[in-house]
């Protein structure tokens, strides 16, 4: 079955016990360059994601190929996905249903894509210049698509200039629900605090986030759910209802959608 975000975020946090990594999961400072697993998962996830950047595209085309046939063929050979299986840490038959075009990434494994387990043909579809800086844990939907240049992240720096020289790093999880449409350049970030009695964000030093995070509820979390579409060039900043589209820096609602229909 595939995990929840939730079931995703205690899977790393009983995997990926050295001090920092756990400082990251849980939403506290940290400093990366300190910490010996995390400097090993990041180069290797640097060394795996040039390697698929620059695989060769897999066949030439031929007569009658199509999408709905020759998916494997044409977005990518074995090595790909054999590749793809080592950066996310997942079975490769379970990485044959996604599709990336070009990706970089922080750790590769702190990103769960829901759909892989449900082995159906597509389950997710990213274009090129795919960024996710999974310092701390994203999930992805089953039936999302991203248009190119979408930037997804979970890593943050203080406000405070001496926390900034003392290179402390902050990651919130980022969540995106099922059959959402991001469209290019969007960047999608965690919500640093959102304060639920002036209905507005603020910056706040480490040693208040951590006196305050029982109060804002939200400070930890920027959550997309099902059926979203996301404008090229929106910049989402914190949690967006279902079935909505939304555009601009930050990101509005500009439109509210009737939810999925069926087609003919």
């Amino acid at each position: 079955m595939p995990l929840t975000a939730e079931e995703f975020m205690q899977k790393l946090k009983s995997k990926y016990t050295s001090p920092h990594f756990q400082k990251a999961l849980n939403g506290e400072a940290y400093k990366s360059l300190e910490d010996t697993e995390m400097v090993k998962v990041k180069k290797r996830a640097r060394q795996l994601t040039h390697k698929y950047n620059i695989q060769l595209p897999p066949v030439e085309y031929q007569e009658g190929m199509s999408s709905l046939k020759n998916l494997p063929e044409i977005y990518g050979s074995e090595e790909h996905y054999k590749t793809l299986s080592e950066l996310f840490d997942k079975p490769i038959e379970e990485c044959k249903t996604l599709y990336i075009e070009t990706i970089q990434v922080d750790h590769g494994v702190f990103i769960n894509f829901e759909g892989c387990k449900l082995h159906k043909e597509i389950n997710f579809y990213a274009n090129y210049g795919l960024v996710i800086l999974d310092c701390s844990a994203v999930h992805i939907g089953n039936g999302c698509s991203f248009g190119p240049s979408v930037h997804i992240y979970s890593a943050g720096h203080s406000t405070d200039v001496e926390e900034r020289k003392k290179d402390v790093q902050r990651a919130n999880p980022v969540t995106i629900g099922r059959d959402c449409w991001i469209g290019g350049h969007v960047v999608s970030l965690f919500l640093h605090c959102f304060d639920k009695h002036s209905q507005s964000c603020r910056a706040l030093s480490h040693h208040a986030q951590l006196e305050m995070v029982n109060e804002f509820i939200l400070t930890l979390l920027a959550y997309t759910i099902p059926g979203v579409t996301v404008a090229a060039g929106a910049v989402v900043r914190g949690n967006v209802p279902a079935n909505v589209v939304v555009a601009g820096n930050p990101a509005r609602i500009i439109k509210h959608l009737k939810g999925p229909q069926v087609l003919a």
